[in-house]
């Protein structure tokens, strides 16, 4: 893998392939389960579509609306919170909305849980260590307390093998016996 351990090495994320708390290779990991989590996923929905046209046409909007339902629903839970609400400190804060999104993007689509855990392993990691206070306040909206990258893990594999079950099911379901031969 030298050829993507340089761009890493030359970002100064070495971290992320010698170990460590964020380290010892867990951005590789996260690289094999996105691609595992997208084979179950493409194989279990390429099931749901009569010819492969419409699922040429169809998959891509699928995935772009599971990534920018989580985003809606975030919204919505903003908005009933600013109603229900009366008091400001009671108030749901920008980084449990952001963890709910990370959380939402993880558990909808297998591109939704590689970019969450990406952000939620790097960006609080790399950008807090020598950038200015307003740039370390924001990035701190991507805290890996309320959105933890083991939990969106599990939520990868729990999808990848419930949808290639679906899919294993379904192909198995549709076997015929073979017909008996002919008798000479």
């Amino acid at each position: 893998m030298p050829c993507r351990r340089a761009p890493i090495r030359y970002a100064g994320l070495d971290d992320f392939t010698d170990g460590g708390l964020h380290g010892g290779g867990v951005f590789f990991m996260l690289h094999a389960l996105f691609i595992l989590e997208l084979l179950a996923f493409s194989y279990a929905l390429s099931h749901s579509f009569s010819s492969s046209a419409f699922a040429m046409a169809l998959l891509p909007a699928l995935t772009f609306g599971l990534i920018i339902l989580p985003i809606f629903a975030m919204l919505l839970v903003a908005q009933f919170d600013s109603m229900v609400t009366e008091k400001a400190e009671n108030r749901m804060t920008m980084r449990e909305l952001i963890a709910i999104l990370m959380l939402s993007w993880a558990g909808t689509s297998p591109h939704g849980f590689f970019v969450a855990s990406t952000w939620i392993l790097i960006l609080p990691h790399e950008f807090t260590n020598d950038h200015t206070a307003g740039y370390k306040r924001g990035v701190r909206m991507f805290s890996e307390d309320l959105s933890p990258v083991w939990l969106m893990v599990v939520f990868s594999v729990t999808k990848t093998v419930a949808c290639f079950a679906t899919a294993v099911y379904l192909d198995v379901k549709n076997l015929m016996p073979l017909p008996e031969p002919a008798k000479p």
